[in-house]
Formats: structure tokens, sequence, C-alpha cells
């Protein structure tokens, strides 16, 4: 499915916009430089369902930043007023980024201005990023007395250990040359070039079989928790269930062509 420019997902906070197999999913509270309030985690999650079928989905922000983190705003209000979120349903940001390990799609950010906290977890969990050269990158939760519940272990688990405790501990933004040296993001580029890098990243992606980059995306996520020995057992195994797969939808494809020449004989 193509769509002509982007449109507003449910209440509008998020833009969705589907380029053939490369959809375009844009954070959209810019006056609130994208923090992501409850709001607009489920626009994001009903965004993610409708590109579904995408082979590689780009995640931007509008001007003037990428995403500012969660709202704490709202955070404070729901504190405030004693709602009680049932553990079973876990951190809506958790759950979002869950969403995202599990989509199908490769992801690729593309970080303009700022991405604090929440934000940041938002670049670790795409499996690529691409920055302009003025962008920021931080985990400040520190400075307001806060624990970095889901941006540290994310940066922990991406960065390697002195790089991730200057970002966690000393909680300074970071330029986009030292996340390039860090490893967050794979490109640096000219302002206001990052989206349209992290498009023609996608574009490439999406050239790829579907059911090999799905399966790929798969063995990408599980390997990292893996001893070697086990990590090339899992390559192996997801290899077999991977050419099996495209085995039974080209025989699929076979037969619904057969079938539709069968009946055009006859008519």
């Amino acid at each position: 499915m193509t769509t002509h420019g982007p449109i507003p997902v449910g209440s509008g906070l998020i833009l969705l916009e589907q380029r053939g197999d490369v959809s375009i999913v844009t954070l959209n509270r810019p006056e609130k430089r994208n923090a992501m309030n409850i709001a607009a985690q489920k626009d994001l999650g009903e965004a993610l369902e409708l590109a579904r079928n995408a082979r590689a989905i780009v995640l931007a922000g509008a001007p003037p930043a990428f995403c500012a983190g969660v709202d704490l705003a709202e955070q404070r209000k729901l504190r405030a007023s004693n709602v009680v979120v049932p553990s079973q349903d876990g951190h809506p940001w958790a759950v979002t980024q869950e969403r995202i390990r599990r989509h199908p799609a490769v992801f690729v950010a593309a970080v303009g201005g700022v991405a604090l906290g929440g934000g940041l977890t938002l670049v670790h969990n795409c499996e690529l990023a691409v920055a302009d050269e003025s962008a920021e990158f931080g985990v400040p939760e520190l400075t307001f007395g806060s624990v970095p519940a889901l941006s540290g272990p994310a940066t922990t688990r991406r960065l390697l250990p002195k790089h991730s405790a200057q970002m966690i501990f000393l909680a300074k933004r970071v330029s986009a040359a030292t996340a390039l040296h860090f490893g967050i993001v794979n490109e640096v580029v000219p302002d206001g070039q990052a989206l349209d890098r992290a498009v023609e990243m996608a574009e490439v992606i999406a050239g790829y079989d579907p059911v090999t980059l799905d399966y790929t995306k798969k063995l990408f996520r599980d390997a990292a928790d893996l001893s070697w020995p086990a990590a090339i057992d899992h390559g192996v195994a997801l290899g077999a269930l991977s050419r099996a797969e495209r085995g039974r939808r080209a025989a699929a494809a076979a037969a619904e062509v057969g079938e539709r020449e069968a009946i055009g004989s006859e008519s």
C-alpha cells in the first residue's frame, strides 16, 4: 500500500506515510518536543499495526526534536491522582519498545534535534540510526531525581561500559559526533538530511525477500542474548525455517496461479 503523503493516526499525535514496502512513522507533538504521552504511545502502537506489512520502517520526529522522552508532566499528574497501572500491563513505554522489537520490519531512526531519556531508548531499539550533525543525545534522568529505568538499561546494553556510564552518571548530552563514536548512530549527515538518508537505507532493506528479512531480524535480536555456540545453532535452525516458509509461500503462489489459469480456460 502506498499513501500520498503522511496521514494522521488515531488522535493525530503520530503520522504515517507508506511508500510501498517502506513506512515512515513520525512522532507529532512538536510543541512538546515529541514527548510521548499515553495518547501518543497508543497512536504509535496503532501506526505499527497499520505498517505490519512494511519491510522497513523509518522513525522520525516532527521538528524541532526527535523525541524528548516520556511525557513527565503527564506522569506526575498520574502519580498525583493515584492512578494504579496493573503490574501485568507493564510500563507503557516498555510495552511500546517490545512492539518494535517484535515487529517484522527493520527500523531506522532519523534523528534531528534531541533524543533524550525515552527518546534515546527509541533510538537504541532501532536496528539502524542516522543523525543530523546538530542532534544531541542524553540520559538526563538523574538531573531530575529519577532512575533511568528504560534508557539506562538500553544504553548499557548498546554501549561499552565506560561510554554508558558517562551518559548515565554525568547525565550530560553528547553530540552527534560522539554518538557516532559511541555507536549510537550509524551515520551523521548535514542538518536536515537525516530523514532522506534513513529512507535511502530503508529502501535498500525493503528490497530483500520479506520472509528472509523477518527471520534475519529475529536472529539479529536473539543472538545478542545467546552464547556463541547457541547463536550459531539458532541461526542454522532459523535459516531452515526461513527456507521452508519461502518454499511454502512459493507453492501457494504457484497453486493460486494454476487455479486462475484453470478458471480462465473454462470460461
